[in-house]
């Protein structure tokens, strides 16, 4: 589970996407973690596992920018739910540095899905 990415176009993808450009824009004071991996974001889908599962049109993302100054990545992990257009639940994680896998992850896409 949560290990598929998930690189089709789909319907949602605009709401998904500014909403989490909000939240990812959003003025939080967070600790800038050295280095932040792709087994951390599985890690923490499967924490929310209960969550995705409650409803089958919950579905997890990771969206990742480069901070304005450049000194971090900013991520947002999250499920959101394609039939509400909300994000159900997120958490925001700043780093120096990604792992290889969370890179390509996201080599051509900010936002990625994982079912």
């Amino acid at each position: 589970m949560f290990g598929n990415i998930i690189k089709t176009a789909l319907s949602f993808f605009p709401t998904l996407f500014i909403a989490a450009k909000e939240f990812l824009s959003s003025n939080q004071q967070l600790p800038v973690l050295e280095i932040f991996t792709f087994d951390e974001v599985i890690a923490w889908f499967k924490i929310k596992v209960n969550i995705k599962a409650s409803d089958s049109d919950n579905i997890a993302f990771t969206l990742f920018s480069k901070s304005d100054n450049h000194n971090y990545y900013e991520i947002i992990l999250g499920i959101f739910n394609k039939r509400t257009n909300q994000i159900i639940d997120s958490e925001k994680v700043l780093a120096k540095q990604i792992d290889e896998k969370l890179a390509n992850a996201h080599q051509n896409n900010d936002l990625v899905l994982y079912e």
